[in-house]
């Protein structure tokens, strides 16, 4: 078994949460986008913001059973002030 340090470690586990979050994003993404077409995409840059996979993970769910944008709106700047 090879030895890995503290730092690749540390290193691999933040790699792994920044491409769950990137992932998500990409879902959230392509949902708002299925979901309200071009008004959807107002909100990508917002999601920028928002980095814990949990986080994320909830506001998917929450734009899933959104039917209007005001309600995504709320969504995410819910997401954002956590």
């Amino acid at each position: 078994m090879t030895y890995i340090t503290t730092a690749e470690r540390i290193g691999r586990s933040i790699g792994l949460t920044e491409g769950r979050a990137e992932g998500l994003r990409e879902a959230i993404a392509m949902t708002l986008i299925a979901y309200f077409g071009v008004e959807g995409e107002t909100f990508l840059p917002l999601l920028q913001q928002i980095v814990e996979p949990d986080t994320l993970r909830v506001l998917l769910n929450r734009i899933l059973v959104s039917t209007t944008l005001d309600e995504v709106r709320d969504a995410i700047d819910e997401a954002t002030r956590s």
